[in-house]
Formats: C-alpha cells, structure tokens, sequence
C-alpha cells in the first residue's frame, strides 16, 4: 500500500523519522544496531503477538491484518526496531538480555509509521477523511513498556481498537395509541476528526470535528422501525474515535433529564452528541417539511459526556405518551404541526366514459399531507391485463393517469388512512358498443375482497355498466 505522504507529514511532524530509522540500519526482518555488539548481554528472541484483551474490540484473530507497524525502542528511549509487516503472524526479533525494551505496535493504519525516540508516540496522530472511515478502515494500536528481556521469551501486545461502537435501539412501548415514529436517519454529531494514538484524546475545538459525523440513512436505519411484542425495535450501530470530555461538574442530580449547554457554551461544539431524525404521526400532531429530531449527548452516564475507544455504549431511547412532551434543543419540533379539520375529495366524479386513445386523471386530495394513503394496484394491474387501459401513477402517489386502450369496464380504488379515513372508487367504461343501453346493478355481484383494501368485482366479464354509483357514506 503506497504510503499517503500528506498524512505521513502530519504525524512526523517535520522530524527526519524515516530517515532515523535508516540510520538505525532497520529493516523488515530486525537488525541489532551498529554500536552495540560491545554490550554485554547476549542476543535473545523475541516473539511478538499481537492480541485482542478487550471484549468490547473485535478479536484481531477474527479478520485479516493488512498492514502493522512494529516500533521497539530501548531504556534511553531509542528506536531499536522499525519494522513494518503483513501482521497474520507472530514476529521475531532479536534483542540483547538485561536490557529494558517497550514495544508499541499500530495495526492498519493505511500506512507505515516510523519513529528514532519514544517521545514521537505522544505525538502520534490518527486522522480521518470522512466519518464513514471509522468503520471501513479499522485501526487498531497498543503498546507494552518497560519490559525487561532476559532470555528467549513471547511479548504479548494487547490492541484495542481506535474507535468507539455506538448502538442504538428504540422502546416504543410506552408511546400513546395511534403514535407513529419512523425513523429516517440517525448520525454522530460533533464526531472527531482525529485522535491521538497513545494517550487520551479530546476535541478542543469545533474544527476537530465533522460537522456531521458518522450516519445511517434509509435502509440502513430500517432495524429501528421494527418492533417485537414488546414494543423494542432491532438495533443499528455507529462508530467514532475517542472523545474524553470528562465529566460534567455543573449537572446537579435533579438536572439528570436535562444533559444540555446554554448556546453560549463552548462544550455545545466539542462534546459528541445523537441525532435521530423521524416521521412523525399522531391523531393531533404530524411532521411536515422536515423531520421530528432527538438529540441527546453521549456518556458514560448521566453527567458524563466521555467517548472512549474501544468501548461498546448502548442506548435505548424511550419516547413517551405522544413523545412531544419537551420543546427544546434535545426535542427539535420546528416542523411538527397541529392537526386542523382532516378533508378529504376525489376528481372527477365516480363515474366515467371515456374513447379509446383518451388519457384520464383520476386523484384525491386530503388533509393532513401525511396520512397513509394507498391506490389498489391488483384492479389496475386485473384492468391492464383485459386490455382496457394502461396507468402511471402520479409522482406524489395520490392519483394514476389511465390511458385508455381497449373496450371495457375497469374499476379504480383509492383509501385514505387515519386520521382521515375514506376512500373514493370510480367505475371507467371505456368505447362500449350503443347496443348494450340497459343499466346493470353491479352491487349484486360484489362479494368479500381477497386482498384488504377494495370489494371484489371481477367473477362478472361481461357485465357492463351504465350508470353513476352511489357514493358510499358520504
């Protein structure tokens, strides 16, 4: 993999680094540097393992490793080793009995990393592109230090993982009857654009950050809006790098709900926070121009606002009664609206006639906007295969254009759901012959449908219809 020279420059921070190691005579198998065959000690091996000690990362075992560094430096803190690999098996080096070594080892970085002394770990930084590369390109680091080596032995280095996993799960069991939320995005706000390797890491300010972090959108999000008998959805997970912004000293124990900075407070921009987008439904209530949102900052508690890689966090977020109960920065109902009167109308009327080679627009109107609604494809699709029209559906799903083809009767149905709760049905003949004048009742030929939304009216091909129906409770 070709080294990336600009990330490399960040993390070499202007120090001759790969030039020290050559100095240092490193190569990909290990060396003993020039200087020491004067030391007393004798050569031994060192067996390098690289293993996962943390249940909360995933098992290094587990998944191929591309790439490692391998730095080894002695008890003044120099660069012993250098060594870059392909990391799916242990490592041998030789090193010299008595002396103090510590090993650090970075698995996956995309690039080689080199260091001449200690020090340069402290600065060692993991940068990011995009959030999304949180996940698709897993790095893992760890370090052993001041271990004496006295004879042939393993040195294991326990890795954990740079990033943190974030899951998340809704309850909606304690939400009101007839309460619909859909969720249609979830995402990481305030998400780190970097991290130190070895050392806490915190973001000091709002240009260490994605303005979006990490998200999951669409069918990535569908988990969430499943339920079981319980009312508990499936879940979905996010990723980020670690954010140690301690604790919050100022939240006294009443505040608990209310993990939330005034505007003018300069941890609104560096503590990472949940943001989950929805649809909105209720008997009073609908979102309209925009989603319902619920925010909420992140922890290892409720006056804790610490992110630390490696770590597995899940949250299970518990709407309650119509989950509108508060306005603020946490419950975002800019575009939440109040119902007023539903309304509902069909066009034209119910009964049509139309010629062969004519195109007819049949629609509803309804308020509110959001309410279900649904057009019966099984009788267009029954009316399309007798040859009697063609039909396009409208782009906003409320109509169906027909183009009319053949001689015959069709039957198009639409419902709207709650809260409006009607449905319009239009009975279209189409270019039929002037001997058939006698009106038919096609009611005495319904029968219960198959499906759940329109009567069955297909056992009768050759009846015909000639007159308006009646339109039913209305």
């Amino acid at each position: 993999m070709e080294r990336d020279g600009r990330t490399q420059s960040r993390i070499l921070r202007g120090r001759h680094i790969l030039f020290g190691c050559a100095i240092l005579g490193c190569t990909g198998t290990g060396c003993i540097p020039e200087g020491r065959e004067a030391d007393t000690g004798k050569a031994v091996r060192a067996t390098i393992t690289l293993a996962d000690m943390d249940i909360s990362s995933k098992s290094l075992e587990s998944r191929s490793v591309d790439e490692v560094s391998l730095l080894v430096f002695d008890q003044d803190g120099l660069a012993e080793r250098c060594i870059t690999y392909g990391g799916d098996e242990d490592i041998g080096i030789d090193l010299i009995s008595g002396r103090t070594y510590s090993f650090y080892a970075l698995a996956d970085f995309g690039y080689p990393v080199f260091a001449d002394d200690i020090s340069e770990m402290n600065e060692l930084t993991y940068h990011l592109e995009t959030p999304m590369e949180a996940m698709t390109r897993e790095a893992f680091c760890g370090r052993v230090q001041g271990l004496e080596i006295s004879e042939d032995m393993s040195v294991t280095v326990p890795m954990k993982r740079m990033t943190a996993k974030i899951s998340v799960e809704m309850d909606r069991s304690r939400l009101a009857e007839n309460v619909s939320l859909e969720i249609t995005e979830v995402s990481i706000g305030n998400c780190p654009r970097q991290a130190r390797v070895f050392g806490a890491n915190r973001i000091l300010g709002e240009s260490e950050c994605f303005p979006k972090g990490y998200s999951l959108r669409g069918k990535e999000v569908s988990p969430l809006n499943l339920e079981d008998e319980r009312g508990r959805s499936g879940k979905v997970s996010l990723f980020m790098l670690e954010n140690m912004q301690g604790d919050i000293s100022d939240l006294k124990p009443e505040d608990e709900k209310d993990k939330i900075f005034k505007e003018d407070d300069p941890r609104r921009k560096t503590c990472s926070y949940l943001e989950i987008h929805m649809n909105y439904l209720s008997q009073n209530h609908f979102s309209n121009g925009g989603p319902l949102i619920y925010r909420f900052y992140l922890g290892d508690g409720p006056f804790n606002v610490d992110i630390e890689r490696n770590c597995h966090y899940r949250f299970t977020i518990c709407p309650e009664n119509e989950g509108l109960d508060e306005d603020s920065w946490r419950v975002d109902k800019t575009y939440i609206h109040e119902f007023g009167p539903s309304r509902f109308a069909s066009f034209p009327d119910s009964y049509i006639r139309g010629d062969i080679g004519d195109t007819l627009h049949l629609y509803c109107e309804f308020h509110p906007p959001h309410t279900p609604f649904e057009i019966d494809l099984e009788e267009l699709e029954y009316d399309k295969s007798q040859g009697i029209y063609d039909y396009m559906i409208d782009e906003d799903g409320h109509g169906v254009r027909l183009i009319l083809t053949g001689p015959g009767t069709g039957i198009v149905y639409m419902e709207a759901g709650d809260p409006v709760n009607e449905a319009a049905m239009w009975v279209v003949e189409v270019n039929l012959p002037s001997t058939y004048d006698k009106a038919i009742d096609t009611l005495q030929y319904m029968s219960p449908c198959m499906t759940s939304t329109v009567p069955e009216c297909r056992r009768r091909p050759g009846v015909l219809l000639h007159h308006r129906l009646q339109d039913q409770g209305r």
